[in-house]
């Protein structure tokens, strides 16, 4: 296990049923990362939050930019809720299997809160095909 601290809350990293999880003090799974799966299948996918029964899909989008050549390709995803809307769930999805995808992460906001920026940075010289979807509850 190995200490984080995610939106200035203490949280631990840890291992369940192979996945890597990141567990806050309330014992919430706040973010989980397969890597036996991502492997497997040769692909980067990113969950965070839990989903949650009425929710409702806020925001997709996908992306697919062209390669950098010598360089690395990098895409903000960014959503910020409308009046009484809430965060509870995001996922990144690499289109690719093949191993060749990028590395997304949350670089802002997430569930609980009102906003979210997801990053995608490409491996050197290459491209991705990322969708980026956002769960929450309209209030």
């Amino acid at each position: 296990m190995a200490a984080a601290l995610v939106g200035g809350v203490a949280a631990v990293w840890a291992v369940v049923e192979g996945a890597k999880v990141l567990i806050n003090g309330a014992g919430e799974v706040i973010e989980t990362y397969n890597e036996r799966t991502s492997r497997q299948t040769g692909r980067f996918n990113l969950t965070v939050g839990v989903p949650q029964p009425g929710d409702v899909l806020l925001y997709r989008e996908k992306i697919r930019p062209a390669p950098v050549v010598l360089g690395y390709q990098k895409h903000e995803y960014k959503y910020k809720c409308k009046r009484n809307e809430v965060i509870t769930y995001v996922e990144a999805r690499d289109n690719w299997d093949d191993g060749t995808g990028g590395s997304p992460k949350i670089t802002s906001g997430g569930p609980g809160q009102n906003h979210v920026i997801v990053t995608v940075t490409s491996q050197f010289s290459r491209g991705f095909d990322f969708t980026v979807s956002v769960h929450g509850k309209k209030g």
